[in-house]
């Protein structure tokens, strides 16, 4: 849940960067007649600063994505505190930028860790055998009661 959010978060980011006007380019132009114009429009960082922010904006987009993809696999705790973590450091080092605007995302992986159990993931795949918090006949961890599934 917390990873689906910090994917939602870095998505609504990288639309409103790529799209609100948030930056104002002011210009004034005098003629040789002496008339003086005043031109103030606001652009939204793509038109200011080109196609390329873009890569720059949708990059933190993959870090949830990917700690959603890692939802079956045996060590997805591991890879999600990695990856919040990773998000927190990036966060930090772009924080004059555009680094804290993804913060917000980066806690929530950081919290995805704890939902996250490395021992739900053989009840999720579907491991079987009989177990009782505890590892069962094959050696596979299983917090479940009963039969693993």
């Amino acid at each position: 849940m917390a990873a689906a959010f910090a994917l939602g978060w870095t998505l609504l980011v990288f639309v409103l960067l790529a799209l609100v006007p948030i930056t104002t380019h002011h210009s004034v132009t005098s003629t040789s007649d002496g008339v003086v114009t005043e031109t103030t429009e606001r652009l939204s960082l793509r038109e200011s600063e080109g196609n390329g922010v873009l890569l720059v904006l949708v990059a933190p987009v993959f870090v949830p994505a990917l700690a959603l993809a890692v939802r079956t696999f045996r060590h997805r705790r591991r890879v999600r505190r990695a990856l919040g973590i990773a998000a927190f450091v990036f966060c930090v080092l772009g924080a004059l930028s555009v680094g804290l605007f993804y913060l917000h995302a980066a806690v929530a992986l950081l919290a995805s860790v704890r939902a996250a159990s490395d021992r739900s993931y053989h009840r999720d795949v579907g491991d079987v055998g009989s177990c009782t918090n505890g590892p069962n006949v094959s050696g596979v961890w299983c917090a479940t009661r009963g039969v693993c599934r």
